[in-house]
């Protein structure tokens, strides 16, 4: 369903996932390859090319020459907002069929997933 989505939005599946993890505030590139579960060598071309596309930016990490953080650009902002839209429009129609406790169950126990598998808070 998210491959279907992304490409709908002229995106990747990984471009979309970074759009939504960007979309809760700015990653360093460490982090970045820790939720992607990748090297942060594997995770530049990733990023590259999102920068390419005008999607997101890469901003130097105040204290910490070597470091970079990368965040949104206000059209990766109106991406992943427009991305998320239509991936929970996808998600209500699959959800559709289910009784409204069934959904809301289903609801909690997605939160509880997502919840403990967040990537860590960065400190600046």
């Amino acid at each position: 369903m998210s491959s279907r989505t992304a490409e709908r939005h002229d995106l990747t599946p990984n471009q979309a996932r970074l759009l939504c993890v960007l979309a809760l505030g700015p990653r360093g590139m460490a982090n970045l390859a820790q939720s992607f579960g990748v090297e942060k060598a594997a995770l530049t071309g990733l990023v590259d090319r999102a920068e390419r596309r005008g999607l997101v930016q890469r901003t130097p990490v105040p204290n910490d020459r070597r470091a970079l953080r990368v965040m949104l650009t206000g059209s990766g902002h109106v991406a992943a907002v427009a991305f998320h839209a239509d991936s929970n429009a996808a998600l209500n129609e699959l959800l559709a069929p289910l009784a409204p406790a069934d959904r809301e169950h289903f609801q909690r126990a997605m939160s509880a997933v997502i919840a403990s598998h967040a990537p860590a808070e960065e400190s600046s």
